[in-house]
């Protein structure tokens, strides 16, 4: 029942943000608007990813999920919600889905390269790397069990590579 627990979520993102937690506000936000997405409700997943990104501190880990989440779904969401990132494999990885996402597959595929290049395979960020690699027709790969990371937001990523 996707459509209830995106509503699920909703609640929750609410309650959250009424006790103050913003962190769990966005994530919440966010897997209910990956639920959207799924689904085919595009608005319901802007409208989601739009009230996430009003919640997210720009210069964290957590904005750059959000806004490679955003891209994946094809959702724009507001410029504070951009890379603000200082690791530049991350930076460019999100440039890489930007391309992506206007149907310049030649570019994402470069730019894709070089944030391995620039290590985004040592970040949390080489699944979204891999989703990214699998988006432009290659092989996804298959990861070994890893520790805890502080980006809850990672796990849409996980769940969408079949772990």
């Amino acid at each position: 029942d996707l459509a209830g627990a995106a509503n699920a979520f909703d609640v929750a993102a609410f309650k959250a943000q009424q006790l103050g937690s913003t962190g769990d506000a966005v994530d919440a936000y966010s897997f209910g608007a990956y639920l959207a997405w799924r689904r085919g409700d595009q608005a319901g997943a802007e409208r989601r990813l739009r009230q996430a990104a009003s919640l997210v501190d720009p210069h964290t880990e957590a904005a750059a999920a959000l806004r490679l989440l955003a891209l994946r779904c094809r959702v724009e969401i507001p410029p504070s919600a951009g890379p603000t990132s200082t690791d530049p494999a991350i930076a460019t990885l999100i440039h890489a889905r930007e391309a992506w996402t206007r149907g310049d597959t030649e570019t994402s595929s470069r730019l894709l390269d070089q944030s391995r290049s620039e290590g985004i395979e040592t970040t949390w960020f080489a699944e979204e790397a891999t989703l990214l690699a699998k988006d432009l027709g290659g092989p996804a790969r298959k990861f070994k069990a890893d520790p805890p990371y502080p980006v809850r937001l990672r796990f849409i990523a996980v769940w969408e590579l079949g772990r």
